[in-house]
């Protein structure tokens, strides 16, 4: 029942985003949309990992695993970009433009 009305949703905003002239509201409607995926898909996860989000208990420890998730995820990004920053394009320039 809930993921037909997932699916629902999710249709709804497709067609407010076709039917929206502004630029600035297909954008925010769009990101809406992803924020929502991202919450439903992360949520459902709890579901196949036994977390018991009847009780206060459970809800706390899907909590935490949720936070600890998303700072190990922010984590990550962060590391792959410093190691972007720290790459040295110029060097790899030169060398294929037979420059010294």
């Amino acid at each position: 029942m809930v993921n037909w009305v997932i699916i629902a949703v999710l249709i709804i905003a497709v067609i407010a985003l076709i039917t929206f002239k502004n630029v600035r509201h297909k954008i925010f409607i769009f990101f809406l949309l992803l924020l929502f995926l991202f919450f439903y898909l992360s949520f459902s996860s709890f579901q196949s990992s036994g977390v018991n989000l009847k009780s206060a208990g459970g809800v706390f420890s899907a909590v935490k695993i949720y936070f600890s998730w998303l700072v190990d995820g922010l984590v990550n990004v962060k590391r792959i970009a410093g190691n972007v920053v720290n790459i040295d394009n110029l060097s790899f320039l030169n060398k294929t433009r037979g420059l010294k």
